[in-house]
């Protein structure tokens, strides 16, 4: 596979797969992996799909058949990093944490349902890829990280706007996965729209981002990212702090409250 990428992408794609190893490696000698689970093993998944696909001929039928039948696996993690996103931020606010992760699962269902639906009635694409199937796949995939991009931006607008105490280990996650996850949207619709001939330039902006996201994790993600605590959130006024977060505890009771009944 890694010979009919250019030269950047050949570097891109090494760099991001020493990245992984190095990354996963880290996360286990500093037993982060028992904290990060499903980000730990979508880390494995994602490197074991790419070892895969290198060994194929993507000018194939066998390679686009292991394709469409390995994403479905890497949405279901993404789903999953986003549940376990909510659980780290709002591990202090169980009421909310629970509503959160309902409403996601639920939002996500909806909306994969949606864009099911959709390729039966109409084609979003006019410059249509060579197999349909492949084109359908990335409308899907491009629902599933719409989707979990949505999410993850309002997990990100609670922290701004909310004074709440985490670990610096939890705000870095956060954070470099909304980067991912928005870069890759961008460039899935970006892809849908404008038809399969702008993959190469595409998949090198994903490769660069990818690998920006992944140094950065490496840098960041330590045991002593997750004994240094920060606060969120403007830096607001003691009163204004206070208050703030009588009506988060005073939002997360009242939902305590619902779920029980």
């Amino acid at each position: 596979m890694t010979s009919s990428l250019s030269l950047l992408e050949r570097c891109l794609w090494g760099l991001s797969t020493i990245a992984t190893i190095l990354l996963i490696a880290k996360l286990w000698h500093e037993r982060l992996y028992t904290k990060y689970r499903f980000f730990f093993a979508y880390l494995f998944v994602d490197f074991a799909k790419a070892l895969i696909l290198m060994g194929l001929n993507p000018h194939t039928a066998l390679y686009g058949i292991v394709f469409v039948s390995l994403e479905p696996i890497a949405w279901l993690f993404y789903i999953l990093i986003t549940l376990e996103l909510y659980g780290l931020v709002l591990s202090e606010h169980n009421g909310i944490a629970t509503v959160g992760r309902r409403f996601v699962q639920v939002a996500l269902a909806v909306a994969v349902g949606l864009a099911v639906l959709s390729t039966w009635l109409v084609d979003f694409n006019s410059q249509a890829d060579p197999s349909w199937i492949l084109h359908y796949t990335f409308i899907l995939e491009r629902t599933v990280i719409s989707s979990v991009v949505v999410f993850l931006f309002l997990l990100v607008v609670f922290l701004v706007w909310f004074p709440v105490h985490l670990s610096r280990n939890a705000v870095a996650y956060c954070v470099g996965y909304f980067v991912y996850f928005l870069s890759k949207s961008f460039t899935l619709l970006t892809r849908n729209v404008l038809g399969a001939h702008w993959n190469r330039p595409l998949s090198t902006v994903t490769l660069g981002i990818c690998c920006l996201c992944l140094l950065f994790w490496l840098v960041t993600l330590d045991r002593k990212g997750e004994e240094n605590r920060v606060v969120t959130g403007f830096r607001w006024q003691p009163q204004d702090e206070a208050r703030l977060i009588e009506q988060l505890d005073s939002i997360n009771s009242s939902l305590v409250r619902m779920a029980r009944k």
